[in-house]
């Protein structure tokens, strides 16, 4: 499992974030194995050239689009909250259900 390895070490990781690569791999990724799967068990007859366009265009919108857009209005506000030290070291999902 040498490739795997390669796959997922740091330096690949490093890469894909500092290039904003993540949310296209996701896309290809959740394309390819949700399509494998409608394959093997469909739900109902789609027409993959027809949709493939649209899935393509509406993945550009939110990445070119939405993505710019929240993170302007995110460098509007002002104001961070201030938390004690101990609510901070809390593993993330106990702060989400806090």
């Amino acid at each position: 499992m040498d490739w795997f390895d390669r796959l997922t070490s740091r330096e690949i990781r490093q890469f894909i974030l500092d290039h904003n690569l993540f949310f296209p791999l996701a896309f290809v990724v959740r394309l390819v194995v949700m399509t494998g799967i409608e394959w093997i068990r469909p739900a109902r007859q789609v027409n993959y050239r027809k949709v493939l366009g649209r899935d393509i265009l509406l993945i550009s919108i939110y990445w070119f689009g939405m993505v710019p857009i929240s993170e302007y209005i995110d460098r509007l506000i002002a104001v961070r909250p201030n938390l004690p030290v101990v609510i901070l070291q809390l593993p993330l999902p106990v702060r989400v259900l806090c």
